[in-house]
């Protein structure tokens, strides 16, 4: 079928000489794969493209699975992590039921802020006829009275003011700080820890040692002055 399909064509030489193909005797001319023969090969490449994209699509669903299954903990980290959740729940608990047993205590609570909120309205008031009583002895003496000084109290009249007791208490907590009142207070402070080791009290407040007195804003509010503050 294919006879006659290779020639040579003779040079002068060998490196002359040529060989080639002659196409006519291929198949169908030459011309490559018949029509029909054709389609087909076609209609398979296009299944067998389909077919990988498919199985790429799934592949690409594995592999996020697998990210999926990687990221979680495995059964021995699950363990743990709920050992470690059932003690959070644990202690919450024990919160949850100590908070319940204050939960009578809001009465009280309402009826002291309530306490002293009016006695701070008091204040207020008290306060501010003081204030005006200065102002008016001021403006009536011509500055012979000044309200600043009375109110620090180096003034012409002597007041126990909020401001002044405020500042001698400040100063009476530098002192003690200076002449080494806080080593000693450490020291203490040492003892009751060691002495609380013994009887622990979970959740307890205790006033704090740097606390001053309480003084009005200028809204009016009450507020805390602590040693520390006035550093």
């Amino acid at each position: 079928e294919f006879a006659e399909s290779l020639c040579f064509k003779p040079g002068r030489n060998a490196n002359t000489s040529l060989y080639y193909t002659n196409h006519t005797k291929l198949r169908n001319g030459g011309n490559g794969l018949e029509s029909e023969e054709k389609n087909i090969f076609l209609s398979k490449k296009a299944e067998t493209e389909h077919e990988r994209d498919s199985l790429m699509a799934k592949l690409k669903n594995l592999n996020h699975s697998i990210q999926e299954l990687l990221a979680q903990p495995t059964n021995a980290e699950a363990n743990a992590i709920t050992l470690t959740n059932e003690g959070k729940i644990s202690d919450l608990r024990e919160k949850l039921e100590a908070a319940r047993v204050h939960e009578s205590n809001g009465s009280a609570r309402n009826n002291t802020k309530r306490r002293v909120d009016k006695m701070a309205s008091y204040w207020r008031q008290r306060k501010r006829l003081c204030m005006d009583f200065l102002i008016t002895m001021e403006e009536c003496t011509d500055g012979a009275i000044n309200v600043k000084k009375c109110l620090a109290g180096d003034g012409q009249i002597e007041l126990d003011s909020d401001e002044a007791i405020i500042v001698s208490a400040v100063a009476y907590a530098t002192k003690k700080r200076t002449k080494g009142m806080m080593h000693k207070a450490k020291k203490r402070r040492k003892i009751n820890r060691a002495n609380a080791i013994d009887t622990p009290i979970e959740d307890e407040i205790l006033p704090s040692s740097s606390f001053i007195g309480v003084t009005l804003d200028a809204r009016g509010g009450v507020t805390r002055v602590m040693a520390d503050e006035e550093d």
